[in-house]
């Protein structure tokens, strides 16, 4: 199955934290996107195990981004 790779639609609702693993934190998104969210990015910042999806658009961005060219590749 194909995930939607459409940005704007995977800012909406919430992510929730799923697991740590390889020095990230991954995250399940409402349109059913797992990504990760490399812990070295973080220094001192605190997120939740829910978070607003925009919140964490900087790493939604990027992993749809990497998701797409895998795809195109």
């Amino acid at each position: 199955m194909m995930q939607n790779l459409d940005l704007k639609a995977n800012l909406t609702g919430n992510s929730t934290f799923q697991y740590y693993r390889d020095f990230a934190l991954w995250y399940l998104n409402a349109e059913g996107l797992m990504f990760p969210v490399p812990v070295a990015d973080l220094d001192t910042c605190q997120l939740l195990a829910t978070e607003k999806s925009t919140v964490l658009m900087k790493w939604i961005r990027k992993h749809v981004a990497q998701l797409k060219a895998a795809h195109d590749a």
